[in-house]
């Protein structure tokens, strides 16, 4: 069948996700390729794919591997109408002016982001962030050797002790890798609450509600943000609040509040180039949600409260590992 019969046939049946899979069609091919974890589309003719922690051109790549293309759009519009047509079957809107940036969770779980001009000054762009297919369980990070036997012995103890724990690195670090790991040692008879801006924890847990912050095209007032469903989270009898990832001073702020109630066992991940500097991100985050507070009083109920940090980073050659695990001293 020819492409625009191909296209018509698909709109003809109204089967949205279908024709969003026809336009994702020049990078669609790489979701299922082991060890890819992020597919960044420059411009409609340029696409860039990562795999094990380095970037490599989709066309160089896909000779290594066998793959055929073609991996471009036919021009600047084509790119722009995937885009568009991502965003309408998440009920979100793509529009230079109004809507410049999308952010979405594909059905398989991807995380997509794109820009629209004029925001992205050259091309419309956008980045596919894949997340494995299973989850990594505590054992097998030990055998992949993501932490050492006195940290994995620590960590072994900290979460049925019901500790605090933050998970801090760089994007693509590990840190949903290991919450994930993590999760699954809680005991099975806790009740669990999972705050997610967009899904990407892969937990089997018996008792669990999970909550996400999606983006959707609806009023001001009708927006529900992570922030919010903290909020929520303390009227659902939680034996743990888990949050995929916190990213502004609400959520720093809500979180810390949680903690504070008496909800312990709280696992969390953030950006931090190191354990301290982590800590140091939360309080200031926390103070920028409440300024009318003195900054130490902030940073002294941070440090009363959390317990561990541990710190991800990725190698050059994309292991990704726990460089350290700081054991908060509360003052």
């Amino acid at each position: 069948m020819q492409a625009v019969d191909r296209l018509d046939d698909l709109r003809n049946r109204n089967d949205r996700w279908s024709i969003v899979e026809y336009r994702l069609a020049p990078v669609s091919m790489w979701f299922e390729v082991e060890g890819i974890t992020e597919v960044s589309v420059n411009r409609y003719d340029t696409v860039y794919v990562t795999r094990a922690g380095r970037s490599h051109r989709a066309e160089d790549l896909g000779a290594d591997l066998g793959i055929d293309g073609p991996f471009s759009w036919r021009d600047e519009a084509d790119l722009r109408a995937c885009i568009a047509m991502v965003a309408a079957s998440l009920d979100q809107q793509a529009h230079e002016q109004a809507r410049p940036l999308i952010d979405a969770r594909l059905p398989s779980g991807a995380r997509l982001s794109a820009s629209l001009k004029p925001v992205s000054a050259l091309s419309c762009s956008m980045s596919i962030r894949l997340f494995p297919k299973v989850r990594w369980s505590f054992d097998a990070l030990r055998e992949r050797r993501t932490f050492s036997e006195e940290q994995a012995a620590q960590l072994c103890r900290a979460v049925p002790a019901r500790a605090n724990i933050l998970i801090a690195g760089a994007m693509g670090s590990g840190k949903t890798s290991l919450l994930n790991a993590l999760i699954g040692l809680v005991p099975p008879e806790e009740r669990l609450i999972v705050v997610e801006d967009t899904f990407e924890l892969c937990i089997d847990a018996p008792n669990v509600v999970r909550l996400e912050a999606a983006v959707r095209d609806v009023g001001p007032a009708e927006q529900i943000t992570t922030k919010d469903l903290l909020k929520h989270t303390m009227r659902r009898a939680p034996s743990r609040i888990i949050v995929g990832e916190f990213r502004d001073s609400g959520d720093a702020h809500v979180f810390l509040q949680t903690m504070r109630l008496g909800h312990r066992g709280a696992l969390a991940s953030m950006h931090g180039n190191s354990a301290e500097e982590a800590l140091d991100r939360f309080v200031d985050l926390a103070h920028e949600a409440a300024p009318q507070k003195p900054y130490e009083a902030i940073k002294a109920a941070v440090y009363r409260n959390v317990d561990l940090v541990v710190h991800m980073v990725e190698s050059e050659g994309g292991r990704r590992t726990v460089r350290e695990i700081l054991e908060v001293a509360h003052g």
